[in-house]
């Protein structure tokens, strides 16, 4: 092996100098199917600007009119340092009229709070705001540590970083008490893993099980929480959702040019998992990758790839809906 989900023929196969050339035939797909079937799609996990890390990317007033262009039912953003909650409320008075106003139905905006450093870390306190008064009717995720997580920090070589799991592997008080919240709140709210190791998801997984609320992996396919088919098939079995994103399955090329995506192993995620397992994300509003645009994208590429609709829809529409409590 030469990487977590790569072997070295998988690696000279895809630097192949006639690999574009070598692919099999792909199913026609038209740009006009794609966008037909974004209609009811509900994107749980997308970015945008006003930001704080990475500038120009798409403002969330734009993608949610594009939302509505397409007819997605709803759409979750998510930032690395402040609740999107907020945004999302003020977006939603603005979105309804101008949908209005332009014919449209109004795609339902919705937002969450990342456990990083900017909101205090795993911070109980900054959880049950979220989940409180105007705050509440907008908040459907709670994602674990991204851009502070141990991991991420390990990974680029800098000591401290925030876990889910202490030294012995059990998950942290904080993070059991924010479990709670969730478990005992009205509101239909989704925990996310954050990039943490897949130890720290496997314990969490379990204490979310035994608390009765819902839990996704995040983007299992990135190559910073990227997960083998077994690993995956643990955290299934331990009731976690798998979240499939598309700028991990695809790439954004602004940012992202020469990233090496983790194509084929998102299909065979897909594949092994089965359809009932799978949360579609984009993941995008990266510069030059609005989030509409890229999950549309997705979309075509499954579709040309023999994916059917049934379980599209599953993976898309469905599920999504089922985590952010909407019909």
């Amino acid at each position: 092996m030469v990487g977590k989900v790569l072997s070295l023929e998988e690696v000279k196969k895809a630097c192949h100098p006639a690999w574009p050339y070598l692919q099999p035939p792909l199913k026609p797909v038209s740009e006009k199917e794609a966008w037909r079937f974004m209609e009811g799609v509900v994107d749980i996990h997308a970015h945008g600007a006003p930001e704080a890390w990475l500038l120009e990317r798409p403002k969330i007033i734009e993608t949610c009119k594009d939302a509505c262009r397409a007819g997605l039912k709803a759409i979750c953003f998510k930032d690395h340092n402040y609740m999107t909650s907020a945004v999302a409320y003020v977006a939603q008075d603005v979105i309804d009229e101008w949908a209005s106003q332009q014919g449209f139905k109004p795609v339902q905006i919705y937002g969450g709070v990342t456990l990083n450093y900017a909101v205090g870390g795993l911070n109980p306190r900054v959880v049950k705001i979220a989940l409180s008064g105007d705050f509440g009717a907008k908040t459907k995720a709670i994602y674990g540590p991204s851009v502070d997580s141990a991991w991420q920090y390990r990974l680029m070589g800098r000591e401290g970083g925030i876990s889910l799991i202490d030294e012995r592997g059990n998950v942290r008080p904080e993070v059991k008490e924010i479990i709670q919240i969730l478990a005992s709140s009205d509101r239909k709210t989704f925990l996310e893993s954050g990039h943490v190791t897949v130890g720290e998801m496997m314990a969490v997984a379990d204490a979310a099980k035994d608390a009765g609320i819902d839990f996704v992996v995040t983007h299992a396919n990135q190559e910073i929480t990227v997960l083998t088919v077994e690993e995956a098939r643990e955290l299934v079995k331990r009731g976690a959702w798998i979240e499939i994103a598309e700028v991990s399955m695809l790439g954004t090329p602004v940012v992202g040019g020469g990233w090496i995506v983790n194509f084929d192993h998102s299909l065979k995620l897909i594949k092994e998992l089965g359809p009932e397992h799978i949360v579609l994300i984009s993941d995008a509003g990266q510069p030059g990758n609005p989030p509409v645009e890229a999950y549309k994208t997705m979309v075509r590429v499954l579709l040309s790839r023999g994916f059917g609709i049934e379980d599209l829809t599953k993976m898309c529409k469905e599920n999504p809906a089922k985590l952010i409590g909407i019909r």
